[in-house]
């Protein structure tokens, strides 16, 4: 640990310049800072600088993939704990972590706070591993919609049944038969589509969400600037677009969550105050965004 009149020196390695800043911005009171934007000036900080106490490293580097990384920099930092971030949603990602030497594993989209609380506990000899959202992955062996006749053609068909023995036993031609079965597979066709459009848009969420992390954080270094007061009302525009665009993309990924089964819906009553809390929670920084007045009107009976 570094002397009491000494804030710890912590290494941040990220390649995204504008989180960097408003990362390093946001943990400027509790650590001394260095920053890399990759695993070889990381290596070379490490190297250059015995007073490093801690690395926070993004998973995703341009110089290198993965897990690579890690053990990379498991050899060369020694005695220097390393907590893993990234903004990916795998959940198998912090058990992967441990397992190459981290002491901690963080998710992008946890406040600073959390961040600086987590970093500190590792400084103390702890770890601090919070688990990544859960990802939307399309739920294994989910089935296309068919109808009933057509699950009865291709339970048949999996027994080895012929058509002349489908068409037999179903009381339907053979033409009806081959209807049936090219209906399923049309079907299986367009759920597999589905499932790789699903997998393409979550493999995508880390480059989409990435820019929000960081705005996020860019919003609140230059909140503890301590702006003039004429600066106050665009800093709060700022800050309530990026809760807008990152509501849309949440409610983007519960759609995929919900359309894959991961998640399930549940209805319940709910009474009209929450109704208007919900559109309010919604809508108003939309509207105070577009500088626009926000109300809600409710109609007498």
């Amino acid at each position: 640990m570094p002397a009491a009149d000494t804030k710890p020196l912590l290494l941040i390695v990220d390649d995204h310049p504008i989180y960097r800043y408003g990362l390093a911005r946001a943990l400027a009171g509790r650590f001394d800072l260095i920053e890399a934007n990759s695993l070889g000036e990381a290596l070379g900080a490490l190297r250059g600088n015995a007073r490093v106490a801690l690395a926070l490293v993004d998973l995703r580097l341009p110089d290198t993939h993965g897990m690579e990384a890690l053990h990379a920099l498991t050899r060369e930092c020694g005695d220097v704990p390393r907590v893993d971030i990234t903004g990916d949603d795998d959940p198998a990602l912090p058990a992967r972590a441990r397992a190459a030497g981290a002491s901690g594993f963080l998710h992008k989209s946890l406040t600073v706070d959390f961040v600086a609380a987590a970093l500190l506990r590792v400084l103390d000899g702890g770890t601090a591993f919070a688990a990544a959202p859960a990802t939307a992955a399309a739920a294994p062996g989910a089935s296309p919609d068919l109808s009933l006749r057509e699950l009865e053609v291709l339970a048949m068909v999996e027994r080895g049944m012929t058509n002349k023995q489908i068409a037999s036993r179903l009381a339907i031609t053979e033409r009806t038969v081959k209807a049936h079965i090219a209906a399923a597979d049309g079907a299986r066709l367009a759920a597999e589509e589905a499932t790789r459009d699903k997998a393409r848009f979550l493999a995508a969420s880390h480059d989409l969400r990435q820019p929000l992390h960081a705005l996020g954080l860019l919003v609140s270094a230059l909140r503890d600037t301590r702006p003039a007061a004429s600066q106050l009302p665009l800093i709060e525009r700022m800050g309530a677009g990026v809760g807008v665009l990152e509501r849309l993309f949440h409610d983007l990924l519960d759609m995929s969550r919900l359309d894959s089964g991961a998640v399930k819906a549940s209805l319940r009553a709910v009474t009209a105050g929450e109704l208007a809390d919900a559109a309010r929670a919604s809508f108003e920084a939309s509207a105070i965004c577009a500088s626009r007045c926000w109300a809600i009107w409710t109609p007498r009976c």
